[in-house]
């Protein structure tokens, strides 16, 4: 009845956070991508299709049917604006 180890089993330590997977793919994408346009004249439409390069990674590190599901869910939602 008198055990002095109540909570010894306890972990009290702070879990390290991970970043995730899709942020580093995001990320990779993105310094690739700027990377690349180093060796492209700069123009605005660096601006124009860095968003769309970064969506379209995004959906990729879905797999092909999740994006494909997620791309036909928002051409619905633009269809009903």
């Amino acid at each position: 009845m008198n055990n002095p180890d109540l909570f010894g089993n306890l972990n009290f330590r702070l879990r390290t956070r991970r970043v995730p997977a899709r942020l580093w793919t995001l990320g990779a994408a993105f310094v690739i991508f700027s990377l690349l346009w180093l060796i492209v004249p700069q123009s605005g439409l660096y601006w124009l299709l860095l968003p769309g390069i970064l969506c379209l990674t995004w959906a990729s590190s879905y797999g092909w049917r999740p994006a494909v599901a997620a791309s036909i869910q928002l051409l619905h939602w633009l269809l009903n604006l």
